[in-house]
Order: C-alpha cells, then sequence, then structure tokens
C-alpha cells in the first residue's frame, strides 16, 4: 500500500454521546497524518441528540435506524473511502499510533489477505478502589490474543481492508452479539488469515457495574441462541447448563490480581452463569434476545 492508503475509523454509538469527546480526542492524536484516515461515527437511532457536536473535516456523523450495532457497522462501510476499516467501540481509548502501526502492519503484508485483531486492555477507573465488577472485567476482560486461537476477533479493536467485506459479505445484522466472530469465521472459511497484533492497541474501560455484565451476558446468549446454524444454537443450549469451571481456572491462575479478587471473579462468574441460564430458559420459551 501506498503512503496516501486512507483508513476509515468506524464507531457506532447509541445514547452514549458523552464519552465520544474522549474518544473523539484520541482520535485527533493519532501519529498518523490526519488525511490518511477518517472517522465514521453512526447513530444508532439514538434518544439522545448529537447535534451538538462540531465535527473535524475528518469525521463525518452517520445515522443508521436499524437497531444493533452491526447494522450501523454496515451503514458505515457502505459509505467508506477507506482501504483499511479501523473498528472500535465508542468507549475505547486507542493509543497514538493505532492506526500508524495498522497501516505499518498491512504495508508489510500487502500482498495477503489478512485481518488483524489488536490488544485490548482492560483498565478500571483506580486499581486502589475496584468495584466487584471491575475486578471480573480487569481479569476476564476481553482476552483478544485467545480469541485469535479461536479464530475471531472482536471490533473493539479489529483492522479489515475493504476488499473483505465486498468479498465475503458484511456483518449479520440480525445479529446483536457476536457479528465479529461469525464475520471472522465467515472469512477464514474464504481464505483470509487472522492475526494477533500487539502493536495496534486500545484501552477499554472496565465495567463498574453488575447490571453492565449481566446486560453483557444477556445479548451474549441472544446471539448464540438466535442466530447461526441450528446446530451450533443446540451446542450453545448445551455449553450454557455446564458450570464455568473453565473460567474459574483462567481466573485463579490470572497473576495481574490478588487471591482475594481471583475468588471475587470466581463469585461473579457463578452469578453470571445463573443469568445466563435464565435467560437461555426466556429465549427457549419465545423471548426476544437483548438488543443493547
Amino acid at each position: 500500500m501506498n503512503d496516501k492508503t486512507l483508513i476509515t475509523v468506524i464507531v457506532p454509538v447509541f445514547n452514549h454521546w458523552d464519552i465520544v469527546p474522549s474518544l473523539m480526542e484520541k482520535i485527533d492524536r493519532q501519529s498518523l497524518d490526519k488525511n490518511k484516515f477518517e472517522l465514521l461515527v453512526v447513530d444508532n437511532s439514538s434518544d439522545i441528540t448529537s447535534n451538538k457536536f462540531a465535527w473535524p473535516v475528518w469525521a463525518r456523523l452517520l445515522t443508521c435506524s436499524t437497531p444493533g450495532s452491526y447494522a450501523a457497522r454496515n451503514t458505515a462501510i457502505r459509505s467508506a473511502r477507506g482501504k483499511l476499516l479501523a473498528f472500535t467501540d465508542a468507549d475505547c481509548l486507542p493509543d497514538s499510533d493505532w492506526l500508524e502501526n495498522g497501516l505499518e502492519y498491512f504495508s508489510r503484508h500487502h500482498d495477503e489477505k489478512r485481518i488483524i485483531a489488536g490488544a485490548i486492555k482492560v483498565l478500571p477507573q483506580n486499581f486502589e478502589h475496584m468495584t466487584r465488577s471491575e475486578v471480573f472485567d480487569v481479569v476476564m476482560g476481553l482476552p483478544q490474543e485467545r480469541y485469535v486461537k479461536r479464530g475471531y476477533g472482536v471490533t473493539a479493536n479489529l483492522i479489515v481492508p475493504a476488499s473483505a467485506f465486498e468479498e465475503v459479505g458484511l456483518f449479520d445484522e440480525a445479529r446483536f452479539s457476536g457479528g465479529d466472530a461469525e464475520f471472522c469465521r465467515r472469512a477464514l472459511s474464504n481464505g483470509w488469515k487472522l492475526e494477533y497484533c500487539r502493536l495496534t492497541s486500545v484501552v477499554h474501560p472496565a465495567r463498574r457495574e453488575w447490571k453492565e455484565l449481566k446486560t453483557k451476558q444477556k445479548r451474549v446468549k441472544g446471539g448464540q441462541l438466535k442466530s447461526g446454524p441450528v446446530s451450533r444454537r443446540i451446542m450453545f443450549v448445551v455449553v450454557s447448563f455446564v458450570p464455568p469451571f473453565r473460567q474459574f481456572y483462567f481466573a485463579l491462575k490470572s497473576s495481574r490480581l490478588s487471591f482475594r479478587h481471583r475468588v471475587s471473579v470466581c463469585v461473579t462468574w457463578c452469578r453470571l452463569w445463573i443469568v445466563g441460564l435464565s435467560e437461555v430458559l426466556r429465549l427457549l420459551c419465545g423471548g426476544q434476545p437483548e438488543r443493547r
């Protein structure tokens, strides 16, 4: 790729416009020249207006009336001018060299069909005064490197050539969770490679409240049970009834926090397992999946 290659940063937003200025500041401070990237922020039918922002020349506001972050991302993909599409979330804070390192990576592998999943550092507001939910998120977090070994990456930090979407199609808009994993697996089945890149890094704030973890768990279960092949849905139903022993193992072996905090994570996993079971039963009885 030559020096004039443009990267399009894509960020869906639903209501949380109060955190967008922090993201905008991080994008504004990117080491990559501003004439080499653009930012597309997609208002996903927010109840709160976004008209108060003064958008810089390198940013555009789009709207998407279809509920769901993957529908919003598809809206941006259709309008993107970049050859590379860099996905992140409104609550993420990219490192200053995020885009430059991403461009450098693809410059070295310009002749190969590659997607890169960047590092996601989950950090609390204050390590000395973490809530139980923050402890859980810091320990379990978003282990992108482990996700890549399983064949997918999450859109909190995913850089994809536009040609990949042209070849294998857009995100599945029917999904409210797991659309990134489904797309990555679809791309891999079409000959694309997925690699973890530690140098393209973003910070994701740890969730502070129990209700945030609970909502995420319910949304994940909805994505697992309401989309994809029947055989895979059945597998997710069966797995949902298995106690989280594997998660206990990862939590207890973590060296990032004290033993007391690791035990706290196991307790939280038990609570989330119960939430997940309840959500599975509700969905099997005809309930609608969590959307946000």
